[in-house]
């Protein structure tokens, strides 16, 4: 009979290909889905459930000291120590308190750096919270910082075996805590667990900051060595650039100085005078153009006074006219004329 049956749901399975497999894939979903959504409700509901008396404890939370980036409050899993006094009075049904803070150390060993995660309580911490001590025990501790107790794989990594009281852990050259007892490793649905999850995740962070600030600074480091691998090409070239520049205002000086020379027109004596020596200074092309154009003048007007001399003559002497090349005015001066025609070239 069961093989018969077997038998049709093979033949209609085949026969409805589509239809099989959309049922096989959602009765499949669904079951997962089933199991996933039971085993969230049990993590929820026996969240720190082991702990003795785990309904009587209570975490206290402060509130509107922290926004989100959505602007929403956020809760902070801490109170001020000093506030425990005021709590047993506001609160008189408190039987016992317990506070904590989470400490982190970096430790080396054997060339390898080992992030350790805990915290620093007092007795009342194993009062409240449930410890399976493996080796060792909390009793007659003093919670001065002189002993630590740690969890098995903690210790395992310190110390590769849990037989390790009266160790010494070295935390940093002021803090070397002797282990006092071993305990079991707590569950992950536990506060205590997801606190530390949580200090690791913000020391992997800060790591891969560090990381990326050592990086930097390596990268500047190059950079600022190849820069001053550069630096004397740059004084070079702009050594290049400047004797090029002051090349080309002595060249311009010079070539002003030869205009000037030109036709005997000035003596170097009459160059050299601080008139003219400030004008080829600053390279004043108009100012040179008009002198040269003036004693230009000047020297044509002594020809025709010599020449008028050595002719007599009954008729008079007519006055030069001159003509201007932009405008229409026939009286213009010589000494204008020269000018803008030297301007011009």
């Amino acid at each position: 009979m069961l093989s018969h049956y077997v038998k049709v749901t093979f033949r209609e399975s085949v026969k409805y290909k589509a239809q099989s497999i959309i049922s096989i894939l959602g009765l499949a979903i669904g079951f997962t889905v089933f199991v996933l959504g039971n085993y969230w409700l049990w993590w929820e509901t026996h969240f720190d459930n082991f702990h003795p008396e785990a309904d009587r404890l209570y975490c206290l939370t402060t509130e509107g000291l922290v926004k989100r980036a959505n602007g929403t409050q956020s809760d902070l899993d801490q109170l001020h120590i000093n506030d425990r006094e005021e709590l047993f009075k506001l609160l008189p049904e408190i039987e016992a308190s317990c506070s904590f803070n989470h400490l982190s150390f970096t430790l080396k060993q054997d060339n390898e750096a080992i992030n350790l995660h805990g915290m620093e309580s007092g007795q009342s911490f194993f009062n409240l919270f449930q410890a399976d001590f493996i080796e060792g025990t909390h009793k007659g501790i003093v919670p001065d910082g002189s002993s630590v107790i740690l969890t098995k794989r903690t210790a395992h990594k310190l110390f590769g075996t849990t037989n390790c009281i009266g160790k010494e852990v070295v935390l940093d050259n002021n803090l070397r805590p002797s282990v006092a007892g071993v305990i079991r490793v707590y569950p992950d649905n536990t506060v205590l667990a997801e606190k530390d999850e949580k200090i690791e995740t913000l020391t992997a962070e800060l790591e891969i900051k560090d990381k990326a600030v050592i990086s930097a600074g390596e990268k500047i480091g190059k950079l600022n060595v190849q820069i001053s691998e550069l630096q004397p090409y740059k004084e070079q070239v702009e050594k290049a650039e400047q004797e090029k520049i002051e090349a080309e205002i002595a060249e311009e000086k010079e070539s002003l100085k030869k205009n000037l020379l030109k036709g005997g027109l000035f003596t170097e004596k009459e160059i050299a005078k601080a008139e003219i020596a400030e004008l080829i200074e600053a390279r004043d092309k108009t100012a040179i153009n008009s002198l040269i154009a003036e004693k230009y003048i000047a020297s044509f007007d002594k020809e025709e006074t010599d020449v008028a001399e050595d002719v007599e003559t009954e008729e008079p002497n007519p006055m030069p006219a001159t003509a201007s090349l932009e405008t229409d005015d026939v009286n213009e001066s010589a000494s204008s004329f020269m000018t803008r025609f030297l301007s011009r070239r």
